[in-house]
């Protein structure tokens, strides 16, 4: 049992909540997936998650931060350059809401 698995156990045990996944924290963002196999057998997930913000504010700032750490310590990388178009007003600001589309992907290792 790896370290990883062992401390799993023990904070289960404890009825200490394990932490969401990437895709469970980000589940309500989600908008599509494609698996591509790669000529070496291995295997490349792409995805796509949407959010929405309002420009130049730290909150929002903060939310986009935070998706692409936790992206990056999910193991997924950008695959493409984000698509940023403006979505109407914010109707708790009144100010201009922006919606965004991340590309994401992550390579699996091809099982021998």
């Amino acid at each position: 049992m790896t370290k990883e698995e062992l401390a799993s156990h023990e904070m289960a045990f404890r009825g200490v909540e394990q932490p969401l996944s990437f895709e469970e924290r980000y589940a309500s963002n989600f908008v599509a997936e494609r698996d591509v196999i790669n000529d070496d057998g291995s295997k490349t997930t792409f995805r796509a998650y949407h959010g929405s913000f309002v420009p130049g504010t730290k909150s929002s700032e903060a939310r986009m931060a935070n998706f692409v750490v936790d992206m990056l310590q999910a193991g997924y990388t950008e695959a493409a350059g984000r698509i940023i178009s403006y979505a109407g007003e914010d109707p708790d600001s009144n100010r201009q809401l922006a919606s965004v589309l991340f590309f994401v992907q992550r390579s699996t290792p091809h099982e021998r």
